[in-house]
């Protein structure tokens, strides 16, 4: 127990009694120090100014003038200062050596960009097609210009809207004849002759008929709605050094509000360029894919070319360039082309303007059976006048449809070249967009060859014999005989008939253009030297009854127009080359089989 004067705070009851008054001196003594040291320690650190490291990124950012301009590196700055995010509608214009792509109403107004390039969509990493609404950031070189040197992040913000309607329209025309007044920048020039332009569309047999014979009537001219008009606008050298189209437009535009013109009661607008500019803008004629605008150059390979107007005009409605051995403009075939006629058959189909006889795919075409048709000329459509190929039998390699269509010079094909008249030509395009229904962009029509009544061809990379008959200039028809096989011809051989007389037709093209067929894959087959028994009435030799055609699906046949006429008696197919048989397959019986046929020749130049 404790002494009573001990205090155990103070010991801890370890101390005497003694040493407690002084130990509790001590204690307060340095609790004295310690609370004197913190109090210093404190006033100390307020004192103190904050070390400046940590806080110099603030410092700069406050008082430094180079906060948007960055010095290294500079090109790269500059071009983030004069990026822009704009959004519109693409289109695609017809230049030429190749075609360029602008943005339209830009943000809802009615300016428009140029494009270096075809935008690229950044999420799917494939090129948007025109008539798609984009948004993507455009680099430009300037303030002042508006032609991007640069894009990037473009995605669609809109899909397409559906294709113009090509069929049962009405065009309600205005066509601007441009002349230049003087100015400050350059002198004067004129235009083309008004009337001759008005003549040009409105006269005998001018666009406006040949528009009307070529669709059959589903695309006319509003004659009490279409006018020419002289428009002068102001010289600039944007126009008479840079073919600038898009000032063009817009000084017309103001010419017509002082003029009191009424613009939009008008479905497409038509400008005829000033004299002298043919070389600085190096195309005859311009049109927008999709769109309502046309250019044209004022003289014969421009306004005053009937395949030059039909091909811009129907750019609008989505048609692209005819093709013929991978180059651009090469068919001479059809207006879409370098031709003066009609659009091919895959062009007319594309703008609902004809439909197929026939429609032949792997369920609607029995394997090595012949199977004839009577093909009318396109001239006499638009029902049933082409017939379409979609080969899906050959799998993987299915990437092309074919049309094969007989074309005569008659009606909108009265200009026709003499090297398709009478024969039946063969185009090919890209399959995915022939046969998607909303699918955009250039399917590459492409002519093939134009062949000659009693012409054979084999056709390896669609596994396809092909036999021309007789073409009745009567009934502007022509027969034709097709077989798919797997590995060869002698696969349709069982249903061949004995061969034919060899035609008297040499299966030759023309010299200019060329449409002679490429070397490869279209090999011509056999087609047999003349037979020791006379020749008998048919086309083809001895009477032969094929197998019967298996029935096509219920929408793809068409009734041909001409089915209240006799149609001619359908050929029999040649005979390919085959190995010894037994004599009792051949009818009628013969001293001995046919020999082996001699090899033709494909259309050549």
């Amino acid at each position: 127990m404790a002494p009573g004067n001990c205090d155990s705070r103070w010991s801890f009851e370890l101390l005497p009694y003694t040493w407690q008054r002084r130990f509790q001196r001590f204690l307060l003594s340095l609790l004295l120090l310690v609370a004197t040291s913190l109090l210093a320690l404190d006033g100390a650190s307020a004192a103190t100014p904050p070390s400046p490291v940590p806080q110099s990124p603030p410092a700069q950012m406050l008082t430094s003038p180079l906060l948007l301009r960055s010095p290294l590196p500079q090109p790269r700055i500059a071009a983030s200062v004069l990026s822009i995010y704009i959004q519109g509608k693409l289109l695609y214009r017809t230049t030429k050596p190749i075609g360029s792509w602008l943005l339209t109403s830009i943000n809802g107004s009615r300016s428009s960009y140029m494009l270096p390039n075809q935008p690229v969509d950044i999420l799917s990493g494939e090129e948007i097609p025109p008539g798609r609404g984009v948004l993507l950031t455009c680099f430009l070189p300037n303030t002042s210009t508006t032609t991007c040197s640069k894009i990037t992040n473009a995605r669609i913000t809109q899909a397409a809207m559906p294709a113009a309607q090509s069929t049962n329209i009405t065009l309600r025309v205005l066509v601007m004849v441009v002349s230049l007044s003087n100015s400050s920048e350059c002198k004067s020039r004129g235009g083309a002759n008004v009337t001759q332009v008005q003549n040009a569309f409105l006269g005998p047999n001018g666009y406006a008929d040949f528009f009307r014979n070529c669709s059959y009537d589903m695309m006319v001219f509003d004659r009490k709605n279409f006018m020419v008009m002289p428009t002068v606008i102001p010289c600039s050298t944007t126009i008479i050094a840079d073919c600038n189209v898009d000032a063009i437009v817009n000084n017309a535009a103001e010419f017509q509000l002082l003029a009191g013109i009424e613009a939009e009661t008008y479905t497409h607008s038509v400008y005829i360029l000033p004299d002298g500019l043919a070389r600085t803008c190096n195309w005859m004629g311009l049109a927008v894919i999709p769109g309502t605008k046309t250019w044209f150059m004022p003289d014969m390979f421009g306004i005053f070319s009937k395949g030059v107007v039909m091909q811009e005009i129907l750019h609008n409605f989505g048609l692209y360039h005819g093709w013929k051995d991978g180059q651009e403009y090469d068919d001479y075939s059809t207006a879409m082309g370098r031709g003066h006629s009609c659009p091919s058959a895959p062009e007319l189909w594309r703008l609902g303007w004809a439909t197929p006889l026939a429609q032949l795919n792997s369920s609607s075409f029995p394997m090595a059976t012949y199977k004839n048709f009577t093909l009318p000329a396109t001239y006499l459509g638009p029902r049933g006048v082409m017939i379409k190929i979609q080969p899906n039998w050959l799998g993987e390699l299915y990437t092309k449809n074919m049309y094969l269509a007989l074309r005569v010079k008659m009606a909108g094909d009265i200009d026709l070249i003499e090297n398709f008249n009478g024969k039946l030509n063969i185009h090919e395009l890209n399959n995915a967009i022939d046969n998607g229904i909303f699918t955009e962009g250039d399917p590459k029509v492409s002519f093939i060859g134009a062949y000659d009544p009693g012409s054979s061809v084999t056709i390896f990379n669609y596994k396809l014999h092909l036999l021309v008959g007789v073409f009745d200039s009567k009934t502007s028809t022509i027969i034709v005989t097709l077989c798919r096989f797997v590995t060869g011809l002698n696969e349709c051989t069982a249903d061949a008939p004995p061969s034919p007389p060899k035609s008297s037709t040499r299966l030759t093209s023309p010299s200019n253009p060329p449409i002679s067929m490429p070397p490869s894959p279209w090999t011509p087959s056999l087609s047999p030297p003349n037979p020791p028994s006379p020749m008998l009435p048919s086309p083809w030799g001895p009477p032969f009854k094929p197998k019967s055609p298996t029935p096509l699906p219920p929408l793809t046949p068409r009734r041909s127009p001409l089915a209240t006429s006799p149609p001619p008696r359908p050929p029999q197919p040649i005979s390919p080359p085959q190995p010894p048989s037994p004599p009792q397959r051949l009818a009628p019986p013969a001293p001995r089989p046919p020999r082996p046929p001699t090899v033709g020749k494909p259309c050549t130049d």
